[in-house]
């Protein structure tokens, strides 16, 4: 009788072993094309709640539960991205910019929204305009150059 329920025990130390062997911490940088670090890229596993957000220099590590856990980097104004972790514990990824992206999201002062869901007053400034007077100041760029906007 005793036999049985050590061979049991063994059994479930065994099972509950091959369980927890199966996670594994994965780390990493996301970088741009020209190899520039990017902080505040979300890095999840798809289909769970399960994520991170890298450092100031693009670094970030995570827990994966299984090899088959797929991580998804996402950042505002790049190209969502999707990979399989496999047995890798190093995942370097590269980013591309989305141009097409970046024209719809608004980022506002308590978050950000798409364009087409915002219903309040929008003031821009042009590029071209901050280029003609440069500043030290990003509140002195923008000073004076949206209607109803005080800075």
């Amino acid at each position: 009788m005793k036999r049985k329920y050590v061979i049991s025990f063994l059994t479930l130390l065994l099972l509950t072993q091959s369980m927890f062997a199966q996670r594994q911490m994965v780390t990493g940088t996301v970088t741009e094309d020209d190899g520039t670090t990017l902080p505040g890229v979300n890095v999840s596993i798809l289909n769970t709640n399960i994520g991170t957000i890298t450092g100031t220099n693009g670094e970030y590590s995570i827990e994966v539960r299984s090899p088959q856990d797929t991580l998804v980097f996402t950042f505002i104004g790049y190209v969502r991205y999707e990979t399989m972790v496999g047995r890798r514990s190093v995942v370097d990824i590269v980013l591309n910019e989305s141009t097409e992206l970046l024209g719809e999201v608004l980022v506002i002062g308590y978050g950000e929204t798409e364009k087409k869901k915002f219903t309040g007053s929008i003031a821009s400034v042009d590029r071209e305009q901050i280029a003609r007077n440069p500043q030290l100041n990003a509140i002195n760029t923008i000073q004076g150059r949206a209607a109803g906007v005080l800075v």
